[in-house]
């Protein structure tokens, strides 16, 4: 889990901050990757291609600082040489584009199996 993501994930929730960086950690396939030296500057390249691809006068509101944030996600992915990326942005396959990174939609991983044991209506 690159930290930014972690940081979208605690944001608005800061009551529960304990609550969330425990659960992080004791899920095992759960790593926070730290922002360092390597990723900064494939951010910088992931950045620079953003800007170049969105007119300055095609972005909306908002758009550099959750840009910013996503290539810096996309970055840790490629530097730490994830084969896949869960997101629910519909957006984010932009920032991975001839990486070889997968991108997995939230939305279409299959829901768990239901119990097959019913309850009894007592």
């Amino acid at each position: 889990m690159p930290a930014p993501a972690l940081a979208e994930l605690v944001a608005g929730r800061v009551d529960r901050v304990d609550e969330i960086v425990e659960t992080v950690r004791r899920v095992k396939v759960f790593s926070v990757q730290a922002f360092d030296p390597v990723i900064a500057i494939e951010t910088g390249e992931r950045i620079a291609a953003a800007m170049q691809s969105v007119p300055s006068g095609q972005r909306p509101p908002g758009w550099k600082v959750a840009m910013k944030y996503d290539a810096m996600i996309a970055a840790t992915a490629i530097v730490r040489g994830a084969r896949a990326l869960y997101t629910a942005d519909q957006g984010f396959e932009k920032y991975l584009q001839g990486t070889g990174v997968e991108i997995c939609q939230v939305s279409e991983l299959p829901l768990p199996p239901e119990d097959p044991q019913t309850k009894l209506q007592l």
